[in-house]
C-alpha cells in the first residue's frame, strides 16, 4: 500500500474529528440534522485550519444515504468514494487555475443536470482567485441555484471575495487552532504510528505551527520520515535542527543577551544557527514570538491565559520582562518587523538581521520620554532654580507666563521680585492640551536663565553649590564624600579608573553613555580624583555632576584605592569654541561662555516629543 502523509491519513472523517472548529461543527451537523441547509456555504480562514475537510465532511453528511441526527456513516460507497475524492456528484475545483469566465459558465451549465446522490455539490477552494467577470457569470446561480445543488467555497482571503456574493452565503470564520489541540492531536498521531518523542519536541512542532493543523502534522511527518526507524526518542533537540525552528535553550540565551545589552552573544548565537541550517526569517519569527511572551508577562502579568500561548517558560521570561521595559520592548518588535521587511528584498539577508540584533542590543538604553522630563527638572533643580514648580501645568487653552526675573504672572499672589521703571521680558512654553508635561514653562525658563548666568546660583535652605560659572574649563564637586586616607599618586589613580571601566554601565545608566562620550582622562589634583571630560553642552555636563553621580563613582573607587576620594569632573578648555551669544565670536584665546540650554539635543528632542511651541514675547 502507498505511504499517506499524515495531513491525509489522519484527516478528519466526522464533524467530531476536526480539532479547533467545535462550533461551525456543531452548526453545520445542526442545519443537516435539521434539514435547513443553505444554498452556499462560504469558509473563511488562514490556510490549514480545516476548511476544505470541513467542506468534505458536510458533503458527506448531505449525501450519505444512512446519516443519522446529520452525522455520516463512513461505512456506505457513498462516504468512502467522497473521502478517495472520487464521487461524481462532489466536485473539487480549483479557483486558481479555473478563474475564467468559460470556467463560470461551464459551471452554469452542469448544475442543471442531476446526479445519482441526493446533492450535487461544488467545492471551490481558493474562490477568491475568480476573476470579476467569473463571480458576475455565478451571481444568479449562487442566488437561485437548484434544489438539488450545494455550493461549498474556500477563501483564504476573504476581503477579495466581493459583496455580492458574501452577501448570497453563509460565511463562516475558520479561527487557527490552539497550541494545545495541537499538541494533543500531535501526540494522537505520534502514538497510533508508534513514534517515540518528547512533549518538549511536539511543543516545539505545535509552536511553528502558528495555529495550522495541518502545518503541523507535515512537519511531524518530515521529522518521524528523517529521524529514521531505531533512532531512539525523538527530541527538541533534533526538531530544532531538522525544522531550522529555534530550540527554547536558544532563545533563553538570546533573551538573556538582550536583557543584558551585549551584542556579542546575539551574534554568535546567530553565526551558530545559520551554521546549523537555520533561516535568518524563521529566526525573526520565533524571537518575535519570544519578545511577544516577554511583552504578555509585562503587561498582562504572569497569570495570563495569553503565556499559555506562546509555550515558553515564565521562569526564564521574568528576568527579561524585569531588565526591559514595555518601550524597550515595543521597540524590539518594530526593528523586528523593519528587518523583516527589508531581508525580502536585501541581497544579503543576514546583514540585515545582524544590523537589527545589535540595535534591539541597546534598547536597555531607551528611556521614556517622562524619565528624561523628570532627568531635566532635576537638573533645573540642580542649576540652582528658585522656588518649585507651580502646582499642575498652565490652564487650559492660556500658557502660564513667566517673568525672567523670577515672577509669574499667572499666579495671584505678589511677586518677591523689586518693581522696575522697564517692562520685563515674559516667556512661555505652550503644550498642547492633550499633554500634561512634567516640565512646566517655569521650570524651562529658570533652566535657561541659570544656564546664562555668569555666576553661582544660591538655593534657599540649602548650602551653596560649587557649581562653576559655565565656562567650559570650570570644574564642579556637587557631593564631597570623605577623602581617601594618605596622598593618591596618579598610576594608582589611573589603574583604580581602568579597573571599573566595566561596573561604569550598571552604576550610572544612562550617564555612562555620556561619561564615554566624554572620552574622560582622570589625574590627581590637590588629592582629589579629577575626571576631565571634553567640552559638551551644560546640560549634559551637569548630568555628570549629578551627586548621585559623584557619589557612585567615588565608592566604585574606593575598591582599588582602598578608601572612597572625593570626585571632582571638569571640562577641557575649548578656546575657540562658540561664543555664548548668537552671532558674537568669542575673542581669540579666551574660552566660550555657555551655550543656551535650548541648543542642546536633548532638550531640543524633548521638545519635538512634547509638540511644543516656545513664545516670547516683550511686554
Amino acid at each position: 500500500m502507498a505511504y499517506l502523509a499524515f495531513a491525509r491519513k489522519y484527516r478528519p472523517r466526522t464533524f467530531e474529528d476536526v480539532v479547533g472548529q467545535e462550533a461551525i461543527a456543531q452548526a453545520l451537523r445542526s442545519a443537516v440534522a435539521t434539514g435547513r441547509t443553505a444554498s452556499v456555504y462560504l469558509f473563511s480562514g488562514s490556510h490549514g485550519v480545516g476548511k476544505t475537510s470541513m467542506a468534505r465532511i458536510l458533503a458527506k453528511a448531505l449525501n450519505c444515504p444512512n446519516a443519522a441526527d446529520g452525522r455520516p456513516c463512513l461505512e456506505c460507497e457513498t462516504c468512502a468514494s467522497i473521502d478517495r475524492g472520487e464521487a461524481f456528484d462532489v466536485l473539487e475545483i480549483d479557483a486558481a487555475s479555473n478563474r475564467s469566465v468559460e470556467d463560470a459558465e461551464r459551471i452554469r451549465q452542469n448544475v442543471r443536470t442531476r446526479g445519482a446522490a441526493r446533492h450535487k455539490i461544488y467545492i471551490l477552494d481558493e474562490v477568491h482567485q475568480l476573476s470579476r467577470h467569473a463571480f458576475d457569470a455565478l451571481l444568479k446561480t449562487f442566488e437561485e441555484a437548484p434544489e438539488h445543488v450545494r455550493f461549498i467555497l474556500a477563501t483564504t482571503e476573504l476581503h477579495k471575495v466581493p459583496t455580492t456574493i458574501r452577501s448570497r452565503a453563509q460565511v463562516f470564520h475558520f479561527h487557527r487552532s490552539a497550541r494545545q489541540a495541537i499538541e494533543r492531536r500531535l501526540a494522537q498521531i505520534a502514538e497510533a504510528e508508534g513514534v517515540p518523542i518528547e512533549p518538549a519536541a511536539l511543543t516545539l512542532i505545535a509552536r511553528r505551527a502558528r495555529g495550522s493543523m495541518r502545518d503541523a502534522q507535515k512537519s511531524l511527518d518530515q521529522v518521524v520520515s528523517l529521524g529514521g526507524a531505531g533512532a531512539g526518542t525523538i527530541r527538541a533537540d533534533d526538531v530544532g535542527n531538522l525544522l531550522g525552528t529555534l530550540a527554547e535553550e536558544r532563545v533563553e540565551r538570546v533573551l538573556a543577551a538582550l536583557a543584558r545589552g551585549a551584542a556579542g552573544p546575539l551574534l554568535v548565537e546567530l553565526d551558530d544557527y545559520l551554521a546549523r541550517g537555520g533561516r535568518a526569517g524563521t529566526f525573526i519569527e520565533d524571537l518575535q514570538e519570544a519578545l511577544r511572551a516577554v511583552l504578555y508577562l509585562k503587561a498582562c502579568g504572569p497569570g495570563s491565559p495569553l503565556l499559555e500561548e506562546v509555550a515558553y517558560d515564565q521562569e526564564h521570561l521574568a528576568p527579561v520582562a524585569q531588565a526591559l521595559s514595555e518601550d524597550a520592548l515595543l521597540y524590539a518588535l518594530t526593528v523586528l518587523q523593519e528587518a523583516e521587511t527589508k531581508m525580502r528584498t536585501a541581497r544579503e539577508p543576514r546583514i540585515v538581521l545582524e544590523v537589527c540584533l545589535v540595535r534591539m542590543s541597546r534598547m536597555a538604553e531607551l528611556r521614556p520620554i517622562g524619565e528624561v522630563l523628570a532627568r531635566l527638572e532635576r537638573l533645573e533643580q540642580a542649576l540652582g532654580g528658585g522656588g518649585g514648580p507651580p502646582a499642575g501645568p498652565p490652564p487650559r487653552g492660556r500658557p502660564a507666563d513667566v517673568d525672567l526675573r523670577g515672577g509669574s504672572t499667572s499666579d495671584a499672589r505678589p511677586s518677591a521680585a523689586p518693581p522696575s521703571s522697564a517692562p520685563p521680558r515674559r516667556a512661555s512654553y505652550a503644550y498642547p492640551t492633550s499633554i500634561a508635561p512634567d516640565l512646566t514653562a517655569r521650570q524651562v525658563v529658570e533652566l535657561d536663565r541659570a544656564a546664562r548666568l555668569d555666576r553661582p546660583v544660591d538655593r534657599p535652605g540649602e548650602p551653596r553649590a560649587e557649581l562653576a560659572r559655565a565656562e567650559p574649563g570650570a570644574a564642579v564637586a556637587l557631593a564631597e564624600p570623605p577623602r581617601a586616607p594618605g596622598a593618591l599618586v596618579q598610576p594608582a589613580v589611573e589603574a583604580a579608573w581602568a579597573q571599573v571601566q566595566a561596573a561604569l554601565g550598571d552604576a550610572l545608566g544612562m550617564t555612562a553613555s555620556v561619561l564615554e562620550r566624554g572620552k574622560p582622562r582622570v589625574r590627581v589634583d590637590q588629592g582629589d580624583v579629577v575626571v576631565e571630560v571634553a567640552p559638551m553642552s551644560d546640560l549634559l555636563f551637569a548630568q555628570l555632576a549629578d551627586p548621585q553621580v559623584v557619589d557612585a563613582v567615588s565608592r566604585l573607587l574606593a575598591g582599588p584605592l582602598g578608601a572612597p576620594p572625593r570626585v571632582r569632573f571638569r571640562r577641557a578648555a575649548q578656546p575657540d569654541a562658540a561664543a555664548a551669544a548668537p552671532g558674537q565670536p568669542a575673542a581669540p584665546g579666551q574660552p566660550a561662555r555657555a551655550r543656551s540650554v535650548y541648543d542642546d539635543p536633548l532638550v531640543k528632542q524633548a521638545q519635538r516629543e512634547l509638540a511644543s511651541t516656545p513664545v516670547t514675547r516683550d511686554e
